[in-house]
């Protein structure tokens, strides 16, 4: 594995991966929804999408045409603490792609046309999450748990926001925040010595001027401590879609632990959940747990999908599961296939590199560090029974807020936030 920071900041990893013909390349910008002013809800995923919409050498036609010559399937994404490009390609063409990439990320055009076009697109993809439950359900999570915080805030904005972003606008939140000192640049499948110091520095070097990135909202103390319940109603629908959430304080060493801990839970068809609720009850089509890290907090969220006539009886038997689980814990048994089950999963994702790119950013932006394959899977055969009981003690306590989809009232859920 290469490692290097070049002399704009510019963070560079690149990792080998000889036994496959393709490879993959993100760069990765430290920003992401979070870093947004309420008024400008939307901004940086817009501009994510704008950046494919020209640059100052090509079309958005020509940037087509161009990697569809090469082979490479060029994307993009915004979460809510980072936003960026990634290409999938055969390792022949490396250098083109990357220069291409480049031109992408750091030469935006920004026309006028194709903002007032690509509204209208980002103007759909807002009404498909309103109108699809699932993503609905997810939605109201977010808002719940954090009211008054830009975590709180949609990714793609609001009608009204992303009605309003003018091309100034765009272009001077782009110059002023995507800088160099929060790239990353990614490159699995080569440890080839390329020219990056060259390429990076001809198209981003003169951006950054020095500036210094202002530090994202920050949690305030009791800001994540209200309980709340929220239901949108929707009575054609015959499904109900439920989250019991919570958000709990990041530690860097307890991660290990807590993604074993949610694999044993509600992570896996073995899990305490699934087999209680699916298998046993036969109450519900879908149910899981989930833990999403970010720099400052955590998630836990329980996401189940029943009937409303199963409802109320399937929230029952989640709190009773819940509750057994903190109080008494999981077994040895339990961990070893839980452990198994990680290590395998992450093992199995080593045969893409585009999965194992976004790994490297994620521990990258979240912790701060890059660990080899080896590392990561020494660190999980670290964990023990006593570690992953106290997980259980320390996150399954009565949720903080419950929010739902589907033909159900928001009193009927009362019971279950104590």
């Amino acid at each position: 594995m290469i490692r290097q920071e070049l002399i704009n900041g510019i963070r560079v990893i690149q990792e080998d991966f000889p036994f496959l013909p393709s490879a993959a390349c993100g760069i990765i910008f430290n920003l992401g929804s979070r870093d947004e002013e309420k008024e400008k809800s939307g901004i940086t995923h817009f501009i994510e999408h704008s950046l494919f919409k020209g640059t100052t050498k090509k079309t958005a036609r020509e940037i087509s045409l161009r990697a569809e010559s090469l082979g490479a399937h060029i994307d993009g994404f915004t979460a809510r603490e980072s936003t960026g490009l990634y290409a999938r390609f055969l390792k022949e063409f490396t250098e083109e792609v990357l220069e291409l990439l480049f031109e992408i990320a750091f030469s935006p055009l920004f026309p006028e046309e194709e903002i007032e076009k690509e509204k209208g697109v980002i103007y759909q993809e807002i009404r498909e999450i309103e109108e699809d439950p699932e993503e609905k359900v997810f939605s109201l999570l977010f808002e719940s748990l954090f009211p008054s915080h830009p975590l709180g805030l949609p990714i793609t904005g609001y009608f009204e926001t992303v009605k309003n972003l003018s091309r100034e606008t765009i272009r001077t939140y782009f110059h002023q925040n995507y800088t160099t000192e929060r790239t990353i640049l990614i490159l699995i499948g080569s440890e080839k010595a390329l020219p990056l110091d060259r390429k990076l520095l001809n198209e981003a070097g003169g951006r950054d001027s020095g500036r210094k990135r202002s530090p994202p909202a920050a949690l305030r103390s009791g800001e994540m401590d209200q309980k709340e319940i929220r239901v949108v109603r929707r009575k054609e629908l015959e499904s109900v879609y439920l989250i019991a959430g919570q958000t709990f304080p990041v530690a860097k060493e307890k991660r290990y632990s807590l993604s074993v801990f949610n694999t044993a839970f509600g992570g896996s068809l073995s899990s305490r959940l699934f087999q209680r609720l699916r298998e046993e009850e036969g109450l519900v089509y879908q149910i899981s747990s989930f833990v999403d890290l970010y720099s400052d907090c955590g998630i836990f969220g329980i996401y189940f999908v029943t009937s409303k006539e199963n409802a109320l009886k399937a929230l029952k038997i989640v709190s009773e599961v819940r509750e057994e689980c903190r109080t008494e814990g999981f077994n040895q048994k339990e961990i070893d296939v839980a452990l198994n089950l990680t290590k395998s999963s992450i093992i199995l994702s080593q045969e893409s590199p585009l999965h194992r790119m976004f790994a490297l950013a994620k521990t990258q932006l979240l912790f701060g560090e890059i660990l080899t394959l080896k590392e990561v899977l020494s660190n999980y055969q670290k964990v023990k029974l006593e570690e992953v009981n106290l997980r259980a003690e320390e996150i399954l306590t009565p949720p903080q807020v419950i929010v739902g989809v589907g033909d159900l009232k928001e009193e009927d859920l009362k019971n279950f936030l104590s």
